[in-house]
Order: structure tokens, then C-alpha cells, then sequence
């Protein structure tokens, strides 16, 4: 059994692992590390062997509490809820076949800031996720071309509809994604919202209500 207390400081855990491909464990740490600003790290069950493989920073990003996403291409995504170019999160990759961290996207208040929940992939190809602030201060739900490492953000949440999620958004089996907002919409007790990736349509489909939600 490991002991989180990586470089002296112990970490924080709020992800969950994920199982790779390649039949090892992978998971973040919000704390710790070189710089106490958070780890990535794998553990093979076969060995009961733990790797740190990559110490975060203020610029490359901060805090991860969003647990890894395996891509169709086999490279590892995730967040950060600081760090970056402008201290509002980042979006990055980790290839486990080079071991090799790279930073993709830093977000910016205007296009969403500090993520908290896990991307998902949907049938596209494409990553979507959401954050708990920023565009227009509620939020945004947004999209990754992995292929093109293009982020785009695909609506801005509002108090109206509901704002602040912070869960990941799921695809649904007609093709839609549907996600929770926190707080706001009709009754200010948050919402669940559907997403049409195809004709990029936002509808807000339920009113929290204290009593079925």
C-alpha cells in the first residue's frame, strides 16, 4: 500500500484512477510533488510499483482534482484547476508510450477558468467538458480537437439556465450530452442541460426543484 507523502508534503487526492490500456493505474494529486503544486502518477498492480511521472507548475498548471481521461488515441487528457499562462487552469496530455507531458490549452476568464470535472469523448472524436467559471462568470461548456489541439467554447453559461457545473457532461445513447448546472435556473437549485453536438444547440430540459433536485 502506498503512502501519499510525496517530496514531504502530503497530497490530496480527488480524482479517481483510471485503467489504461496498458493495464496500469494513472491518477493526479492536487498537492505535493516537486513543487507542491501536484503530481501525475501511475501504479502497477502487477509489481505494486509507484511512479510519480510528472511534478506540476505555475506554468504548466496547478492543482489537478479532475481525474484522466484515455483517449481513442491512447494519450492520457486532463485538467488543472490553476497554473498556466494566466493562473486559470490548463488542458493537457500525457503520452504513456514517451512519457511526455505537454501542455495544450491555458484557459482565460473570458473562455472559462479553473475546471474542475473530467473531459469526456464523445462519439465525434472530440473532448468536451465544462468549467465552474469565467465566460461571462458562470461557466462554460466547451470543446478539444485532439487532432488539431483546438479548444473551442461552445456556450457560456448564465443565472438564468444555471451556472457553475461541476460534473462532467455525459453523451446520452440519441447522441445529445446532458450535464448539471449547481446553482441558478428557475428555482436557484441548478439544472440539467442537454447539448446537441451537431447542430451545437444548448437547451435547458429540467428546473432543479429541491425535491427531485
Amino acid at each position: 500500500v502506498q503512502e501519499f507523502a510525496i517530496a514531504g508534503n502530503t497530497s490530496s487526492n480527488y480524482a479517481r484512477m483510471i485503467k489504461a490500456t496498458n493495464g496500469i493505474l494513472y491518477g493526479v494529486m492536487a498537492y505535493g510533488g516537486a513543487n507542491d503544486s501536484g503530481i501525475l502518477f501511475s501504479y502497477n498492480t502487477s509489481t505494486s510499483s509507484f511512479t510519480s511521472l510528472y511534478d506540476f507548475n505555475t506554468s504548466n498548471g496547478t492543482q489537478p482534482t479532475a481525474a484522466l481521461l484515455q483517449a481513442a488515441n491512447g494519450k492520457l487528457y486532463g485538467l488543472t484547476r490553476y497554473g498556466g499562462t494566466n493562473d486559470k487552469g490548463v488542458l493537457f496530455s500525457y503520452d504513456i508510450a514517451s512519457n511526455t507531458y505537454s501542455k495544450l490549452h491555458d484557459f482565460v476568464q473570458s473562455n472559462g477558468e479553473s475546471p474542475m470535472s473530467p473531459l469526456i469523448q464523445a462519439t465525434n472524436g472530440l473532448l468536451y467538458g465544462n468549467t465552474m467559471a469565467g465566460g461571462n462568470g458562470y461557466g462554460v461548456l466547451f470543446s478539444f480537437n485532439i487532432a488539431t489541439n483546438t479548444y473551442t467554447n461552445l456556450h457560456n453559461f448564465d443565472y438564468t439556465e444555471g451556472y457553475g457545473p461541476r460534473c462532467s457532461p455525459i453523451q446520452a445513447t440519441n447522441g445529445l450530452l446532458y450535464g448539471l448546472t449547481y446553482q441558478g435556473a428557475l428555482t436557484l437549485k441548478g439544472s440539467i442541460y442537454s447539448y446537441d453536438i451537431s447542430s451545437s444547440t444548448f437547451s435547458k430540459v429540467f428546473d432543479g426543484n429541491g425535491i427531485a433536485g
